[in-house]
């Protein structure tokens, strides 16, 4: 019985028909539950920047979510449609678009314009006594921008591609009474579909109030879109006396904000909005907050302002813009830690903390707030609330207004 079992088991061990059967059994059940464990990977843990466009190319990851998480690419273009195009031949115009692009060499979206100031280049060389190139390309420019120059304030609203409803709130609000004194740009990136570029050409024939800097819109790009476009309006609009950066969700109290300017609230060298001091570095790569420490070695930020809302004169957005391109300061993907902190820290520009602007994490202002001018900026806002604070604190200013006459004219 045992000379069986021995020889039993020297056949099974032995014979390479059974060995290679069992082996194939168990390459094909190990593929099965790696397939299966792959996908499950896939699913648990998605690429950074393969999210959800609508948060992998936010201004603002920080902020959190306000119920506005609906608005998907079909339904803003839709509204965008209804709203802001007002016309029934938008599926025949997307299709000529999507032709249109599928030939790059016929693409207006895609033909990249070099744009190079002599004067902006002459500015630098005096001011910094060092060769600069200072180059700045962009997809698309906004339509008779020259008009700008004369403006006091440009504001420049930081947005996505996909965010149309953001946009055209602040058009019909706190946007809507641009003119000789203040004048609003949307700065965006290239989206990775060329149907949305094709799309921000559309609008940006409409409005006339598009910039698109080269480069793909997503939070890891933020800082170079920021700077992007901070470089091309203090290169093209040399008489502008100050620049706002904001973001799409943001509300603004431009008239608050234009009457602190002239009463000369900053000066050349510095920056305004809600200061951030001491600033801890987050090192944990899996918070979009997470700095390497060989991107950013010290254990706290310089003092910067919230990227929500800051002011800047032209020629501080200038040496901003000289800093970033001798690449000598240390780059990160924090939008307003960047530019507002380590690009500001190297060229001595100092901050001018007002209690008028919100952090990310501040309350959303009221309309007696705006019409007391007690808040300059509220972030974290949907249309819906940018369109309802306006027309709350409008009505709110109107009726003060109404009474302060009514007295008046009793006396």
């Amino acid at each position: 019985m045992k000379y069986l079992q021995v020889s039993h088991l020297g056949t099974f061990v032995c014979s390479p028909g059974i060995i290679l059967r069992r082996a194939m059994a168990l390459c094909s059940v190990s593929g099965i539950f790696g397939s299966i464990l792959l996908l499950s990977l896939s699913f648990s843990f998605p690429d950074e920047l393969s999210e959800h466009p609508l948060h992998s190319f936010d201004n603002n990851v920080r902020r959190k979510s306000t119920g506005n998480s609906h608005f998907g690419g079909l339904h803003s273009v839709r509204k965008f449609t209804r709203v802001a195009m007002s016309s029934n031949d938008y599926d025949a115009r997307a299709n000529h678009f999507q032709q249109q692009h599928s030939n790059e060499t016929n693409s207006t979206v895609f033909q990249r314009s070099r744009l190079k100031s002599g004067v902006f280049q002459q500015s630098i060389n005096l001011l910094e006594k060092d060769e600069v190139n200072v180059t700045t390309e962009v997809g698309i420019v906004p339509k008779h921008f020259q008009q700008y120059n004369s403006a006091f304030l440009v504001v420049i609203v930081c947005s996505h591609p996909e965010r149309l409803e953001y946009r055209q709130a602040i058009r019909e609000t706190w946007g809507s009474s641009r003119g000789q004194e203040f004048h609003v740009l949307f700065l965006t990136g290239k989206h990775e579909d060329p149907y949305w570029n094709a799309l921000m050409d559309k609008e940006n024939a409409l409005h006339g109030d598009i910039l698109q800097v080269d480069v793909i819109d997503s939070y890891r790009n933020l800082s170079l879109k920021v700077i992007g476009g901070l470089c091309w309006i203090t290169d093209s609009f040399q008489s502008i006396d100050y620049v706002m950066k904001t973001d799409d969700d943001v509300y603004i109290n431009v008239w608050y904000l234009l009457k602190l300017l002239r009463e000369k609230v900053i000066s050349q060298r510095q920056i305004l909005g809600a200061l951030s001091i001491m600033s801890p570095v987050k090192r944990d790569l899996r918070d979009p907050w997470g700095v390497r420490f060989s991107e950013f070695a010290p254990k706290t930020y310089p003092p910067y302002v919230s990227g929500g809302a800051y002011v800047m004169s032209q020629k501080a957005g200038k040496k901003l813009c000289v800093e970033k391109w001798k690449r000598q300061s240390p780059f990160i993907h924090l939008e307003d830690v960047y530019v507002t902190g380590i690009l500001a820290q190297a060229t001595g520009i100092s901050h001018v903390a007002h209690p008028g602007f919100s952090f990310w994490t501040s309350k959303k202002a009221k309309a007696a707030d705006i019409a007391n001018n007690k808040r300059v900026s509220s972030v974290n806002m949907t249309p819906d609330q940018i369109y309802k604070l306006h027309r709350q604190s409008n009505a709110l200013l109107v009726s003060t207004t109404s009474s302060v006459n009514s007295k008046k004219v009793e006396r």
